[in-house]
């Protein structure tokens, strides 16, 4: 009996002893001190125990403790690691007991593992189950060590917290070596700031300082460890973007540079002289970062000469705009520009296209120059772009533009534009001399005494095609020309806006075998002028090849379209007047010395007093086609100048003279001497139709009868024709005439 007793405790107990050696150890209490623990390391890796306990769930160990390392927070598992001296995070019983952290790279200095326990609950106890001791003290002991946690970071006596009193919030200090031999002071509004004894300076992160002003940063030692500087003002903190400065290796002093007190540069050398070791960096720059005021008075000229230059050295973009009334700076001397630069303001402007009203004012990114001064000089071959802006001049000037594009160096400058741009109150508004392909867009040019834009020599070596388009010239004076173009051709010019000038388009064109594109003048507006468009040769030889215009309103008190008589001939090649709306009061069309010109599908208006006023005037015209559109008011239409007119031409503007067709109703023609259709009258046997002019030597003509009769071969004379067949009251009978 003993036997079998002992037998079965012995088998009892081989099956309880696994069973009780998984049974984990009881939950420890929390011990009453700082969840810390700090090492001074010297060349190492670790393992560094944590030696508190952790309640982490999971195996994101990353937010259970932090790992710092001289004051900086280290990132994981890129920079440290944390693992178990036996056993895994995954299936270890809670609290981990062992757990240690491994630096990626060796180390040196101070290294403090903190608790910082991430609050979740994953799991819930089971309900209508028995708890167990182990598991509540388990949950209560990780609330436990997850408050002591936020209290070590937050109570005023052991914490890592500046304290203020209940409903206060203060910003973050800097770490300590931040602070180093700087003191503490608080700001207007209560916050800490570190300071110098005089200046504000900010930590802002490692290697990285803020300073209110750029002078109070030149005046600075700044730590060697201390490599961009972020500055809040130019002479007073916030009369400028924030700009920030980069370290560099010495070099001369330039205007978007300066030297600190400490003059050391990125390599630890010492700087000599005036040679600067810091400098601007940033995406954008603004006048206000060089000294600018735009406050209406002070001389701003200095400022943008400097952002100027800035732009180019840098190839950063330059902007201005003013911080407030009175919304314009003050430059007294011109701008010059001699490299590559986009350079605008910051306002919505009087672009045709954009037809947004006044937006310039309201924004204030206007300069103001003085008289007889050049406003903006470009000089440069590279191209720019200059938008957004407008330019001021006193109003009284004898001399000086808006903008001057030249280039000194003889090259030319290609591919700049100019867009949403308000020039006013100077001589010219716009003068470019020696470019080509460029772009004035989306602008408005007024109130300039001398001309609106002056174009010369620009040319076209690729074939493209120069741009002004969508631009206002309102010139307010009967003396000044617009727009004058003494180029070649490439040109589009579409959807402007001519008001008030004495010629609104005047085109002095220049051949030559570089200009290779089409002067296009489409969808413009010209009125109060007294001459809309005129072309004249540039060159005293030579012809040009190719001008369209069509699909403009023009309104001239002279004439509308002018080619003026050219002594040595006839110079341009083909010249297309179409869909246009001409309104003149002498000739809507006067043209002289044109080897071939197109004038089809145009609406006239005489805009004069009294009668025999021509439509069209034509001399010396080699050849070509024209013909008549709808007319209103009292013009002449056979009024041609000249000898040199094709007979052809001839007929193609005249009306003819209707004998015998008819009467009661009396008939009617519509068309010219080359084409039409006759409606007969009652009581025809005959209709003759006479030319307005007579033919040379032969002509041939095609009647069709379009009231069943089909088409009829009349016999023409060369002065008209005789049509004997379909003759009867209310018959529609249409003709064409060619010949010579």
């Amino acid at each position: 009996m003993r036997t079998i007793l002992a037998v079965l405790f012995s088998l009892l107990g081989s099956l309880l002893a696994p069973a009780c050696a998984q049974v984990p150890p009881p939950i420890p209490a929390l011990p009453d001190t700082e969840r810390r623990t700090t090492y001074a390391i010297t060349a190492q890796t670790g393992p560094f125990p944590v030696n508190f306990q952790i309640y982490g769930d999971g195996t994101d160990y990353q937010n259970w403790v932090e790992v710092w390392l001289n004051g900086v927070r280290l990132g994981a598992p890129s920079q440290w690691q944390l693992s178990l001296t036996s056993g895994t995070l995954a299936t270890s019983a809670r609290p981990l007991q062992n757990a240690q952290v491994t630096l990626t790279t060796a180390s040196t200095g101070t290294l403090q593992i903190v608790g910082a326990r991430r609050p979740r609950r994953l799991s819930q106890f089971s309900e209508n189950q028995p708890l167990s001791a182990r598991n509540l003290n388990q949950a209560l002991t990780d609330i436990i060590a997850e408050n002591r946690e936020t209290w070590d970071r937050t109570n005023d006596v052991s914490g890592r917290a500046l304290m203020a009193p209940p409903g206060e919030i203060l910003s973050v200090l800097p770490p300590a070596a931040g602070r180093s031999g700087l003191l503490l002071s608080f700001d207007a509004g209560g916050q800490p700031i570190m300071t110098n004894g005089s200046t504000v300076v900010t930590t802002i992160g490692t290697g990285m300082l803020g300073f209110p002003t750029r002078a109070s940063a030149q005046a600075a030692t700044i730590a060697l460890a201390v490599n961009t500087l972020l500055i809040s003002g130019y002479a007073a903190a916030g009369d400028a973007p924030l700009a920030t400065y980069v370290r560099i290796a010495c070099t001369a002093v330039v205007a978007w540079g300066f030297q600190s007190a400490d003059k050391l540069d990125s390599g630890g050398a010492t700087c000599t002289g005036t040679n600067i070791n810091w400098i601007l960096k940033a995406p954008v720059l603004h006048v206000q970062q060089f000294g600018g005021k735009c406050d209406g008075a002070t001389n701003d000229a200095t400022a943008f000469q400097n952002l100027i230059n800035a732009g180019i050295a840098l190839g950063l973009p330059a902007r201005f705009s003013t911080l407030g009334p009175p919304g314009f700076c003050v430059v007294n001397s011109s701008l010059t520009i001699n490299g590559s630069i986009d350079f605008g303001g910051s306002f919505i402007g009087y672009g045709l296209s954009q037809q947004q009203g006044h937006g310039a004012f309201s924004t204030g990114a206007f300069l103001q120059f003085p008289a007889n001064t050049n406003a903006i000089v470009v000089d440069t071959p590279k191209p720019v772009k200059l938008h957004d802006f407008g330019l001021f001049g006193s109003g009284v000037s004898a001399s000086g533009a808006g903008i001057v594009v030249t280039d000194s160096s003889g090259y030319v400058n290609q591919n700049s534009i100019f867009d949403n741009l308000f020039i006013t109150s100077f001589f010219s508004c716009f003068e470019m001399d020696n470019g080509a392909v460029f772009k004035l867009i989306n602008s408005t040019l007024t109130s300039c005494t001398g001309t609106g834009a002056l174009i010369k020599d620009v040319f076209n070596p690729d074939g493209g095609d120069s741009v002004i388009a969508a631009t206002e010239f309102d010139m307010s004076s009967a003396t000044v020309d617009a727009v004058t173009y003494e180029s070649g051709g490439g040109l589009k010019f579409w959807g402007n806006k001519i008001n008030s000038a004495r010629i609104g388009l005047k085109l002095n064109l220049f051949s030559g075998v570089v200009n290779t594109g089409i002067l296009n003048v489409f969808g413009n507006s010209i009125e109060n002028v007294d001459t809309a468009i005129q072309l004249k040769r540039g060159l005293t030889t030579g012809s040009f090849y190719a001008v369209q215009i069509s699909g403009n309103h023009l309104r001239a008190n002279v004439t509308t379209i002018e080619i003026p008589t050219d002594a040595t001939g006839r110079w341009i090649s083909d010249v297309v007047i179409t869909g246009n709306s001409l309104i003149c009061s002498v000739a809507c069309v006067a043209a002289d010395s044109v080897s071939g010109i197109t004038v089809v599908g145009n609406m006239y208006h005489n805009g004069g007093v009294g009668t025999a006023r021509p439509v069209i005037l034509l001399s010396n015209i080699l050849g070509g086609h024209v013909g008549l559109g709808p007319i209103n008011g009292s013009f002449n239409p056979n009024s041609l100048a000249g000898t040199s007119v094709t007979e052809e031409m001839r007929n193609e503007i005249t009306i003819p003279v209707l004998t015998g067709c008819g009467a009661g109703p009396s008939p009617t023609i519509d068309g010219t001497s080359a084409s039409g259709e006759v409606v007969i009258g009652g009581g025809a046997t005959t209709c003759t139709i006479t030319f307005g002019t007579p033919y040379l030597n032969r002509v041939f003509c095609t009647v069709s009868n379009h009231s069943g009769t089909g088409v009829l071969y009349n016999a023409a004379t060369l002065a008209a024709i005789v049509i004997t067949g379909g003759v009867a009251a209310g018959n529609r009978i249409s003709y064409t005439c060619n010949g010579r």
